[in-house]
């Protein structure tokens, strides 16, 4: 067996997707903004209907799903 050589985190997401569900309030918000800062395109899923407010105030690149 070989041995466990590490992890390598020198890797971008810029120019991924990520769907992040509760994105309106908490931890997908949180996540949702780290993403941004990031260069990931961020699609918010939630059940708030001030979803578009808070998308846009996370910034371009960021969209949003209410249902």
């Amino acid at each position: 067996m070989l041995p466990y050589a590490g992890v390598d985190f020198d890797f971008s997401l810029e120019g991924k997707t990520a769907v992040i569900t509760g994105g309106a309030a908490g931890i997908g918000y949180e996540t949702a903004k780290f993403f941004h800062e990031k260069k990931v395109n961020v699609v918010l899923a939630d059940l708030n209907p001030n979803l578009e407010t808070i998308a846009g105030s996370i910034g371009a690149h960021t969209e949003y799903v209410i249902g």
